[in-house]
């Protein structure tokens, strides 16, 4: 019987490597599509992915991901630092802004990072880390500085936003400080960092989107930072998965597969 069957696949030749090709091209397209999917999926929490030192992120309880996010009074990173398992903790921001340029206005992703470590500022191709602390100063990310911030010129020649150069966030002068390198996020604007003193001057709020800490116990420090309700403390894979199962609740799963 097996035999029979055999013959009868390769019996035909066209039929057969048509057969052989259907297979190739099936496996291609779901190899593909899923690495694609993979890929989106893992820009949803991208503001976990760019702070590697934090073993713990605290939120609110309400946050879910990046586009629904409820801010925190200051006081609670007080809270956290004096946890007695917490090694450190310093303060994330994150908020959409509108930045200008000679040439358009466009929506941007601002990171806010702590003033005296830089922790979660980008790896820099162009620029100093201790210029950020300046008034005013912003790191801008790489391929938005060549391309999507890119001044124009009439003749339609792109020139590259570069360490020196100006731009505006909410009506507030900027001055880029630095080009830095960083992981994309799932909406395609550009990324913005500053410190957070600078953060709360462009955004004009004084809270805080999230807390990250080392800890030198990390069961023992969850335990005593969400014994107050009104914060959650989560290791870095559960903040990852939460903002991925928030993202893929928005329906961006169902339309994929469509």
């Amino acid at each position: 019987m097996i035999e029979v069957a055999f013959k009868m696949l390769i019996g035909n030749r066209s039929a057969f490597i048509g057969v052989i090709f259907g297979i190739f091209l099936a496996i291609l397209l779901i190899s593909q599509q899923s690495a694609i999917f993979l890929g989106l999926i893992s820009r949803s929490y991208r503001i976990v992915e760019i702070v590697p030192h934090p073993d713990i992120w605290v939120i609110d309880p309400s946050t879910q991901g990046e586009d629904i996010i409820r801010a925190m009074p200051k006081s609670y990173l007080d809270y956290v630092r004096g946890t007695d398992s917490v090694e450190w903790a310093v303060p994330i921001n994150y908020s959409q802004q509108l930045l200008s340029t000679p040439t358009g206005l466009y929506k941007v992703a601002e990171d806010g990072i702590d003033d005296e470590t830089i922790i979660g500022a980008p790896e820099l191709i162009e620029g100093r880390y201790e210029d950020l602390r300046s008034e005013g100063s912003v790191i801008i990310d790489s391929n938005s500085a060549q391309d999507f911030l890119a001044p124009i010129s009439k003749d339609g020649t792109k020139t590259p936003l570069s360490v020196g150069d100006t731009v505006e966030i909410n009506g507030q002068r900027a001055v880029i400080v630095g080009i830095g390198k960083t992981t994309p996020g799932f909406f395609p604007q550009p990324i913005v960092f500053t410190t957070n003193s600078q953060f709360q001057k462009f955004s004009g709020s004084n809270r805080l989107q999230y807390i990250a800490a080392k800890s030198v116990d990390i069961d023992q420090a969850l335990n005593q930072i969400n014994s107050n309700s009104n914060v959650l403390a989560l290791t870095k894979d559960q903040l990852s998965k939460r903002m991925a199962c928030h993202f893929l609740k928005t329906g961006i799963l169902i339309n994929y597969a469509i």
